[in-house]
């Protein structure tokens, strides 16, 4: 379990107007911006940067009208504000307004660490509500219809996933991609929301029974992990890694506030440490857990390190050898879902260096694999029963060594057309599972087309030769393997011609005139001026009507 050993405080500072920072407004290098409002010019704000030293820096400059919520990156690079009806986004000090053709409701917004944010939003009668993401572009990536009222909205710092509550205590978490990973009641009138890299999910709110300031924190799975309450009126929460901790700014009364950590075993509260700032108006905590970020309603900003040590697990060094002896057992998918479990539930310092000699190791065992087992291995992946959280450098890992498999593929000419078809049939296999960069996308296309025009000359030859059987066969696998060329397609459909014109012959010269008739009435359709063909067919269908006379007249008889 994730406790804290010591709270140190780095640095204050207090600037009359400071806006509320947001739960991703510091980094993991200990690094805060706020918006301040010029001193002299209305509607002017400044977006100031804190380093680890604590010296300011001004990174931009903006004018715009009061915003009901505002909310940066680490950085200042990126920002993004809401009034009740304008979304604005501010990129490297240029403004633009978001989604101008739709009006809408904007009630929550919320930017991860890089360029990605997440909004809910309604109709201008409320009737309907939506949940979107977009990026600093101004891109609305997707949206999707929400069935419940909802006001709050939470964004993971690396974009991936976003947690939102309903104003009936109902608690979704999203993929990035759109998909509903949870769904839960969590019986609270929501007050505030966060969800951190893993899809971990703290909400702090009123019992919908006992009127009592609660929180929870609902894990991946869908599981409540930690269930405390909370004396004082909450104005934000923030999870620490492993969700076995929560700290919670709280408003004591109008001038003085309190940082509660709570930890809890088993639904009961096993102890709490107590901060005393002013009047807290937000919180923000860097993705590692190690510096905390709180402002009060007086425009103070102070800067928190934290130190958070494991009493129980596994330790990084452990976790890396059992994963090495995963691997050599063969099953690299396996291995990979064991060590993330536990490097979900231990994010230390020591366990994200581990990580990025696990991916070194994970490279290694990757390259050794064929196209097919590396399919075979991303199909395992993607085939877990559970959401499987893991750590961006074995993403960058895999998506490293799949483009290397895939460019050395297409590099790699073999003299025998089947084997080329083969190869990119796995090219296709793999594709079909892992995206790839635009560079390596159109390297494919360029592959598959100069495979399409060596399978369409391969094709003509074996025709000219009147091999329609190795004509065939060699389409039908280009077809399989995802070659789509239009000339390719009309030789087969010519091959398919010519091969039902010669069984019709056949059956012709063999007096089958029922079985020939079939074959040549199907061959008109594409040859309708063939003199010959159409007298054949007169020819059948004459000698047809006389057999049937004749099968008349020996019936009578």
């Amino acid at each position: 379990m994730t406790s804290i050993a010591d709270i140190r405080l780095l640095s204050q500072r207090k600037s009359r107007g400071t806006y509320a920072i947001h739960p991703n407004a510091i980094s993991d290098e200990g690094m805060l911006t706020v918006a301040v409002p010029d001193d002299y010019e209305v509607r002017v704000l400044h977006f100031t940067r804190h380093d680890s030293a604590d010296r300011p820096t001004v990174v931009n400059t903006v004018s715009v009208e009061t915003l009901r919520q505002l909310q940066l990156s680490p950085d200042g690079l990126v920002a993004i504000g809401i009034t009740d009806d304008d979304f604005y986004i501010f990129n490297n000090g240029r403004k633009t307004r978001f989604l101008t053709d739709r009006r809408l409701a904007y009630h929550s917004v919320a930017l991860a660490g890089g360029n990605r944010f997440a909004y809910v939003a309604s109709d201008i009668l409320m009737h309907g509500y939506a949940v979107g993401l977009g990026d600093a572009s101004n891109r609305l990536l997707w949206a999707k219809d929400l069935h419940h009222p909802t006001e709050l909205i939470a964004i993971s710092p690396n974009g991936k996933f976003i947690a939102l509550a309903g104003s009936a205590g109902e608690i979704l978490i999203l993929s990035d991609t759109r998909d509903t990973l949870v769904t839960v009641h969590s019986g609270l009138f929501p007050i505030s929301i966060c969800i951190d890299n893993d899809a971990t999910t703290a909400v702090v709110g009123r019992d919908m029974f006992d009127n009592q300031i609660k929180t929870k924190v609902i894990d991946a799975s869908g599981e409540y992990s930690l269930i405390a309450e909370i004396e004082g009126e909450p104005c934000g929460i923030a999870v620490l890694p492993g969700g076995n901790i929560v700290a919670i700014p709280t408003a004591v009364d109008a001038r003085s506030g309190k940082i509660v950590f709570a930890g809890v075993g088993q639904g009961v509260e096993d102890w709490e440490l107590l901060i005393d700032v002013g009047c807290p108006s937000g919180i923000s905590l860097s993705p590692c857990g190690q510096y905390l970020g709180i402002s009060t309603r007086d425009g103070a900003i102070y800067r928190f390190e934290v130190d958070s040590v494991i009493r129980s697990g596994t330790s990084a060094e452990q976790a890396r050898k059992v994963f090495v002896q995963d691997l050599n057992n063969g099953d690299i998918a396996a291995a990979i879902s064991a060590y993330c479990t536990k490097w979900v539930g231990n994010q230390t310092n020591q366990f994200a260096e581990s990580a990025k000699l696990v991916a070194s190791d994970l490279s290694d065992a990757l390259c050794n694999l064929t196209l097919e087992q590396l399919h075979a291995f991303l199909q395992q992946l993607c085939g877990q029963s559970l959401p499987l959280i893991i750590p961006s450098v074995f993403t960058s890992a895999i998506t490293d060594v799949t483009a290397l498999h895939l460019r050395q593929a297409i590099e790699t000419k073999t003299s025998s057309l089947s084997e080329q078809l083969d190869v990119l049939a796995s090219i296709q296999k793999v594709t079909g599972i892992l995206i790839v960069d635009m560079e390596l996308s159109a390297m494919l296309q360029a592959y598959v087309v100069s495979i399409g025009e060596l399978v369409y000359q391969e094709m003509s030859a074996a025709i000219q030769f009147g091999n329609l059987d190795r004509a065939s066969q060699l389409a039908v696998k280009a077809s399989q393997s995802g070659v789509t060329s239009g000339i390719v397609h009309d030789l087969h459909a010519k091959v398919n011609l010519e091969r039902t014109l010669q069984d019709a012959n056949v059956r012709y010269d063999a007096k089958d005139f029922s079985g020939a008739l079939f074959g040549y009435r199907k061959v008109l359709r594409w040859m309708p001026d063939n003199r010959e063909i159409r007298a054949r067919i007169q020819f059948a269908e004459a000698m047809i009507s006389d057999s049937g006379l004749q099968d008349r007249f020996s019936r009578l008889e």
